[in-house]
């Protein structure tokens, strides 16, 4: 017989097939309609990741570049990148600032792609 604890974290079928619970209330079983509900499950969690790096990785060039441009020689490209976002990469750019420029472009286009993948915008 088996004890409470062994049945919490995980059971056996009769048949020998091995289920698993991935949080209360929702049980996996990795056969039949189970495992589809798993991949979708851990596809989103990817997608979230995802979009969080992207999101981060955003935020991290943008700080880079205006720390880059608050000691630089004008500071005009700050104060239009604090008031225009947008407008960072291109000063970024035009200050030989190349790799974070591209990390901030490349980081908005995984992100924009990611939420019109997924629906989130442009329904």
């Amino acid at each position: 017989m088996r004890n409470a604890r062994e049945d919490e974290s995980s059971t056996w079928g009769r048949s020998g097939r091995q289920r698993r619970r991935l949080h209360p209330g929702w049980e996996l079983r990795l056969y039949g309609k189970g495992i589809r509900q798993a991949r979708r499950h851990n596809v989103e969690w990817f997608e979230l990741g995802a979009l969080a790096a992207a999101l981060g990785s955003v935020v991290t060039a943008h700080v880079a570049l205006l720390w880059g441009f608050l000691f630089g020689a004008s500071r005009q490209p700050l104060l239009m990148s604090l008031l225009i976002p947008p407008l960072a990469p291109y000063f970024g750019w035009r200050a030989q600032r190349h790799a974070a420029a591209r990390v901030w472009v490349a980081g908005l286009l995984v992100y924009l792609l990611l939420g019109v993948l997924r629906g989130h915008y442009f329904r």
